[in-house]
């Protein structure tokens, strides 16, 4: 259901993916590359302010020759040529989404490290005032990114006294079992589920459910990709995103046009197509 944004002519498609650049380096931006990249990312703008301030450097570059530049350094073309095409190609999307507009801190933007490194390498060779702000931008990436490992760590350490849950080895173990009766199925549940119940469950398929996906939607997952179970996790919503937001008001309901109730196991509810 995404599509661009529309935007009026050439020069207000221009105005809008400049706009993008504003979100994609804001420090504290939903959209932006800090909640990927942290710090790493602002190397490209110190990056661009040393060739502002040094243009001899680009006439060097033009001076040497094409061929004689291609030659040496292929590699790194091939590399800088990478980059710079994921970076473009991050910046060219600006969709319509209740979720998201931009995709810099989602993983479409992961090529762009290749370029954010190049930058930092470039950087860290010459003087000691472009090396100290590109060694600092680095040195604070690593940290932050140390602490998330202790953090993801941490929460991982105080879940496992309690998860998995018994309603949730029952749930996979219903599941298990109808797939040695019926054979290979595929069950429409939301992302997080699907991720806790792929390791424990075999000859079993998932399609996911978004914020976004309402019961119209819902069957169309069954109707044109032939799902064939749906399990609803009526469990209270942890954090700011409910994967079930356009599905709330049917939650707790046995009754769900166009399905069927199956069974209820804790707070797993799951329904069949309504034939």
């Amino acid at each position: 259901y995404e599509t661009n944004i529309p935007v009026d002519g050439a020069w207000g498609y221009l105005l809008d993916r400049m706009q993008g650049f504003a979100e994609a380096f804001h420090p504290t931006g939903e959209y932006g590359y800090q909640k990927i990249f942290r710090i790493l990312h602002y190397n490209l703008l110190f990056f661009v302010a040393y060739f502002l301030t040094n243009p001899h450097e680009i006439l060097h570059v033009l001076g040497a020759g094409t061929r004689k530049l291609v030659m040496t350094h292929r590699l790194e073309l091939c590399l800088w040529v990478f980059g710079i095409g994921s970076l473009l190609s991050v910046h060219l999307i600006h969709i319509q989404s209740p979720t998201h507009e931009w995709y810099f801190a989602s993983r479409h933007s992961m090529p762009v490290i290749f370029l954010f490194w190049l930058m930092t390498i470039f950087l860290l060779q010459r003087n000691k005032l472009w090396r100290s702000v590109a060694a600092l931008c680095l040195a604070l990436t690593i940290c932050i990114g140390v602490m998330d490992i202790n953090k993801i760590h941490r929460n991982m350490r105080r879940r496992s006294h309690t998860w998995p849950g018994m309603n949730f080895r029952v749930l996979h173990t219903w599941m298990n079992n109808k797939a040695q009766l019926e054979g290979r199925f595929t069950a429409v549940t939301n992302l997080k589920l699907a991720k806790f119940l792929a390791p424990f469950t075999n000859n079993i398929g998932y399609r996911t459910i978004i914020a976004y996906d309402d019961v119209d939607v819902v069957k169309i997952m069954f109707d044109q990709l032939d799902s064939d179970y749906l399990i609803l996790d009526t469990s209270p919503v942890e954090g700011k995103r409910d994967e079930y937001k356009a599905l709330r008001q049917v939650m707790h309901s046995t009754q769900i046009p166009g399905f069927t109730h199956q069974t209820t196991i804790g707070p797993y509810y799951i329904y069949k197509r309504a034939q």
